[in-house]
């Protein structure tokens, strides 16, 4: 783009005979010149990364304002880990919801995104097959993500069903704060398998890590490390077990036999405390609460309460 000013003034011209070497000095008079406008081709911007496991966290961005989408996934991939772009969704939040999802193929000059934009840059566990959504279908096989009606939605025999990618939002305020802990309520995503899909737990497990994932506390190693109420009576370690397990001539052991049962109530009274190194009981802690998130591993009744309520 260019633009003409009307600044009067002279063209200086020399010219140098290659003979003679006679130099000769012109002015030409001018009234109008011709300026090429600056024009900003950087764009710069702060997002924030979500990793598949960890504390999110923020990136510059200070790159070419024509590259695409997905070259802007491939410098915020660099910095995750070399995630690939595929693997990486990239949505404008709002008000703690998806406001929409930027597109591979567009601009970032196109995407037209704005300072106060929050753009948030997730890491998936496996590449989508509903996303991107095929261009010939675009504006039927977008509901995946989108919501729409029943008629709308692929039959399950389609390949977009093999790996589907799921929203999930958060029902409580944008953020929750105290004394101790924190809780960032953005919207993420989950990828399901077909197997995935059909186990209630395998989904259970997914929401879960990412809930861990947006507050400071530690929900999935202090909810499975507490003892559970048949474990806890007064403060006292209780166990049921038969006849010949019970040491009647352990003063620390008191039993009784439980009418109409074939079991003794065991009690361990003024029995001494071993001495456990807290780092100890932060790495089994931590070894509890990954166990929690492994297929098959048994989901304590209070974690199924976190995620759901």
């Amino acid at each position: 783009m260019a633009i003409l000013t009307h600044v009067p003034g002279f063209y200086k011209n020399t010219m140098v005979c290659p003979e003679c070497e006679k130099v000769s000095i012109t002015f030409d008079p001018y009234s109008q010149l011709t300026l090429q406008l600056p024009i900003e081709q950087s764009w710069t911007h702060t997002i924030t990364y979500v990793p598949l496991s960890g504390k999110p966290f923020q990136v510059e961005i200070d790159m070419d304002k024509n590259a695409s989408i997905k070259t802007l996934k491939e410098f915020v991939g660099k910095r995750g880990g070399g995630v690939p772009a595929k693997r990486i969704m990239a949505s404008e939040v709002y008000s703690h919801k998806f406001y929409r999802h930027l597109d591979d193929s567009s601009t970032i000059a196109e995407t037209n995104i704005t300072v106060r934009d929050e753009i948030f840059f997730y890491e998936l566990d496996s590449v989508p097959s509903n996303w991107p959504a095929p261009k010939k279908k675009g504006a039927r096989y977008k509901v995946l993500l989108q919501g729409s009606s029943d008629e709308e939605i692929p039959d399950s025999a389609s390949s977009l069903h093999d790996r589907i990618l799921v929203p999930v939002f958060h029902r409580g305020p944008n953020a929750y704060r105290s004394q101790d802990y924190s809780m960032a309520l953005w919207p993420f995503y989950i990828v399901l398998t077909r197997e995935e899909a059909k186990d209630h737990d395998a989904i259970l497990r997914k929401v879960l890590a990412k809930v861990a994932q947006a507050t400071t506390r530690p929900i999935l190693s202090e909810l499975t490390s507490q003892p559970s109420q048949a474990q806890s009576r007064s403060g006292s370690d209780v166990v049921l077990t038969t006849d010949e397990d019970a040491s009647p001539g352990d003063p620390l052991i008191k039993d009784g036999s439980i009418e109409g049962e074939d079991m003794v109530e065991v009690t361990m009274t003024g029995a001494p405390e071993l001495p456990v190194h807290p780092s100890s009981l932060h790495i089994a802690a931590q070894e509890e609460a990954q166990d929690v998130l492994r297929p098959g591993s048994f989901i304590p009744p209070e974690l199924r309460y976190v995620a759901l309520r």
